[in-house]
């Protein structure tokens, strides 16, 4: 009968296992995943949503209107 082991979890989606047999009783393993900057595992279950939705622009609007009722300039 083969026992279970739980060695660890891991807080975010991960892929592409590879193991590797070091001895009769020795297993390696590797995996992939999304990483954040300071190299902890990024989960997007987690991660912090952004406050807006807004787009800074740095030059003219992208649309302007002369008139207070855009619908007006259609009649």
């Amino acid at each position: 009968m083969q026992s279970k082991y739980t060695a660890g979890t891991v807080e975010g989606p991960i892929g592409d296992l590879k193991t590797y047999k070091l001895s009769d009783d020795e297993t390696a393993f590797a995996v992939s995943g999304k990483a954040k900057p300071d190299g902890t595992l990024y989960n997007p279950e987690k991660a912090e949503k952004p406050r807006t939705s807004g787009k800074l622009y740095k030059s003219m609007f992208v649309r302007h209107v002369s008139t207070p009722d855009p619908i007006a300039d259609i009649y």
